[in-house]
């Protein structure tokens, strides 16, 4: 914890320093305001991270402006930089006797509104990533067909990251269930962190009884993610999961026999996760008959940390989120960094298993963590159309 507080305050001084850079254009009190917002929101982050908050206040409101501060001081910080370099070459190798100051803080406003208010439209507009994986050989993205699927495909519905709780609440659970529902999944999947801190929140607001209504014959299952973890009551996460009719794998199985091949779901969990069951160890004549084709192994686990190990172990298709592809720039690039699978498609492994061509998908997340703003990647569904 201290050393989170330790990084935070030197994130908070850099935002200063930002902020004074433009003091002269901005005026006094606009200067003065920002610098005060700056620090206020400041004690409300570190507020909020510790729990130190009384029960009487609104943790929720005071969460969400913390974070939107956050964003709105991180852009003011990432394009300050940006502009100070390009207002320095203009300065002594363009216009030598010219100041770009005005110029300057008015591209960082400028800029800075912008990321506001793209990352606001972006994270409520929802986007489907579609696959399709024919014969268990080949998978490839491809544009999901809204209309009522045929009877020759399974239809599988992955989400990750919702992050119910402080973060996202009753009504935009509402409409996730709709655009899930409208694509009439067979089964769906879910890649952990369903639950956030205040996770007490929406087994109040009864959101359980909001995921009962999404309609999946074959079934709802799902991992945990990390943000479970951090929820004190390790009791009411479970509880929440059983009521919303989720059945959790931990390092576990399942067989789902559809009308055309057997469909084995693994999921391992996030803290101490393992293949529970290797595909590359089984005969194929133990699973195939001239009637039945080869069958689909799925695993699901948060981070996207044994993309390979699944591959090597003869999984078709592993998903995982946790990422959410940065969420916001320079996020994305820094998470870019910190991990070799960031999202999108990838042929982790060997790639050569008896499955075919395996594949691993990272999902950008439907919800997000922190501000309510994605300037990075989308709100995302994915649809899995398996022939």
């Amino acid at each position: 914890m201290m050393l989170f507080i330790t990084i935070y305050a030197v994130y908070v001084l850099t935002a200063a320093l930002s902020i004074k850079m433009h003091g002269k254009v901005l005026g006094k009190w606009l200067h003065i305001t920002l610098q005060a917002a700056n620090i206020l929101c400041a004690i409300l982050f570190i507020l909020r991270f510790t729990g130190t908050f009384p029960k009487q206040v609104p943790v929720e409101a005071i969460g969400k402006t913390a974070f939107f501060w956050f964003f709105i001081s991180s852009q003011i910080i990432v394009f300050t930089l940006i502009f100070r370099i390009l207002a320095l070459v203009l300065e002594k190798l363009v216009f030598r006797k010219k100041r770009f100051t005005k110029f300057f803080t008015l591209a960082v406003l400028l800029c800075t509104t912008g990321s506001a208010v793209y990352g606001t439209f972006n994270f409520n507009r929802i986007r489907v990533a579609g696959l399709h994986m024919h014969d268990g050989w080949t998978m490839h993205a491809k544009k999901c067909d809204m209309r009522q699927h045929d009877t020759e495909k399974f239809r599988i519905v992955f989400i990750s990251d919702v992050h119910l709780g402080s973060e996202i609440g009753r009504e935009a659970l509402k409409k996730y269930v709709r655009e899930i529902n409208g694509l009439q999944p067979d089964m769906i999947l879910f890649g952990g962190d369903l639950l956030d801190r205040g996770a007490e929140i929406p087994l109040r607001e009864r959101c359980d009884s909001i995921i009962r209504k999404l309609n999946a014959p074959s079934g709802i299952y799902g991992v945990y993610g990390n943000h479970e973890s951090y929820t004190a009551d390790a009791q009411l996460v479970e509880d929440f999961y059983r009521l919303s009719g989720i059945t959790v794998l931990k390092n576990d199985t399942i067989t789902v026999n559809t009308a055309r091949r057997k469909i084995i779901i693994a999921g391992a969990d996030d803290r101490n996760g393992y293949i529970p069951f290797s595909p590359a160890a089984e005969s194929a004549e133990t699973y195939v008959s001239e009637s039945e084709m080869m069958p689909v192994y799925i695993a699901i686990k948060h981070k996207p940390d044994m993309m390979d190990d699944f591959s090597d172990a003869g999984y078709t298709l592993s998903l995982s989120g946790h990422t959410h592809n940065g969420q916001f720039f320079p996020g994305n690039i820094l998470v870019r960094l910190a991990n070799k699978y960031n999202y999108g498609l990838y042929r982790p492994g060997n790639s050569s298993g008896k499955n075919g061509c395996n594949a691993g998908y990272v999902s950008s997340g439907l919800g997000l963590w922190g501000p309510h703003l994605r300037t990075a990647g989308h709100s995302e569904i994915v649809c899995i159309d398996i022939f």
